[in-house]
């Protein structure tokens, strides 16, 4: 969880200096980590319900949107 949190503050401080090209590729890299942690989940019901979640849909949405 830390890392993707830390790839999604680096994205926005890069958004916030007007460093699109950073912040695309840290979008990009807390996704990966999401979806990596999702994958490794099991249990349908609990990755369904990380997916679901309303702050890793946003970050997602981020992460689609900046490519």
């Amino acid at each position: 969880r830390q890392l993707w949190q830390a790839y999604v503050s680096l994205a926005s401080v890069y958004e916030r200096m007007g460093r699109g090209s950073e912040a695309r590729d840290q979008w990009g890299a807390a996704a990966a980590v999401i979806h990596k942690q999702a994958d490794g989940l099991s249990d349908r019901h609990l990755r369904e319900g990380f997916l679901n979640a309303r702050r890793i849909r946003d970050i997602l949405a981020k992460a689609k949107s900046s490519v």
